[in-house]
């Protein structure tokens, strides 16, 4: 069966092996797995780095069609805009992107999924201004960070000229007064290290695991209130900041990916890609004795961790597996 699906959908046929594997409850079925899944990889290295004319029509076609399989969408991202990938002058691809945003949407419609981030790394600065005002919401409307903050965050990454500097001025208010959702925010002021804002930054910070967090960090309201109670996701950035100890930022950097691993998993997120570079270059920093005690955390966290959170100990494993990889390596 994987076989033949791997003739008409190649990456489908990748995901639903990964998932066998996982899921095998025998280590012989768990290897017979893996074994294809790796024939599978080889056999996805071989694929022409453009997608033919035929593969760009039918791409195009399952974006513009409501509704279109979650795969087959993911296949059309992965191909037109390739994950990590410097994205080539395409002025048909550019145009597609641009024509997705601005279609009128029926109700109960959305965008497809990646879309922002998709053009995000395609379109840069031409579509700045349009995210931009996304931010601003009505006075009965909620707050849209999630949709919209990280795929402003990669155009400031790209582009910090004048971007980071107008992000930071729409941000900082937030940490003040806000609708909520303020773990997006919070995250964006990491990602783009906005370390000026140290000091609200500590403010809003619990002061352990135990105290009492307030609910602006993880819901939101149409309402706009002051910004009183305090975040853990505030004392993770602020100890990360904080910290001079190198073994200890290593484990605190592992630790502050485990608890958003949603995010961090997701390799499109500009989190995620920042979240590797940052523990790769800390990685190289480390003497060996300090290297020894992170990679003991790493351990014990594969252990642990995962026990604790079935569902999404996929994306936990997968961390961890990055963690001691990047941590190992000199």
């Amino acid at each position: 069966m994987i076989a033949r699906l791997a003739t008409l959908d190649l990456p489908l046929a990748m995901a639903l092996t990964n998932e066998f594997a996982e899921e095998a409850e025998f280590e012989i079925e768990k290897s017979h797995y893996l074994r294809q899944l790796n024939e599978l990889q080889d056999a996805a290295k071989k694929l022409p780095s453009k997608p033919s004319p035929q593969e760009r029509a039918s791409f195009f076609a399952a974006l513009r069609t409501p509704k279109t399989d979650y795969h087959m969408v993911n296949r059309a991202f992965d191909r037109l805009v390739p994950p990590n990938g410097k994205a080539t002058p395409d002025r048909q691809i550019d145009a597609l992107f641009l024509e997705l945003l601005q279609r009128q949407r029926r109700p109960m419609e959305y965008e497809p999924e990646r879309l922002q981030l998709a053009a995000a790394k395609r379109l840069g600065p031409r579509i700045w201004n349009e995210f931009f005002g996304k931010l601003r919401v009505g006075e009965d409307e909620l707050p849209e960070f999630d949709d919209w903050l990280p795929a402003l965050c990669e155009i400031a990454l790209s582009h910090p000229t004048p971007f980071r500097g107008n992000l930071r001025k729409a941000l900082t208010p937030e940490l003040r007064a806000s609708k909520g959702s303020l773990d997006q925010v919070l995250l964006a002021i990491w990602v783009l290290d906005f370390r000026e804002l140290k000091p609200q930054i500590e403010r809003l910070a619990t002061s352990g695991p135990e105290d009492y967090e307030g609910s602006h960090g993880t819901t939101a309201s149409t309402e706009k209130t002051s910004v009183t109670h305090r975040l853990h996701r505030a004392r993770h950035i602020a100890a990360l900041w904080n910290e001079e100890d190198a073994a200890t930022r290593a484990r605190l950097l592992v630790a502050f990916a485990l608890a958003q691993a949603d995010k961090f998993a997701d390799r499109e997120q500009p989190a995620a890609r920042v979240w590797r570079l940052r523990l790769a270059a800390l990685a190289r920093q480390l003497q060996p004795k300090h290297r020894a005690r992170a990679l003991q955390f790493v351990a014990w966290c594969d252990t642990h961790v995962p026990a604790q959170a079935p569902w999404a100990a996929k994306e936990l494993r997968e961390l961890l597996k990055e963690s001691r990889s990047a941590l190992a390596n000199r």
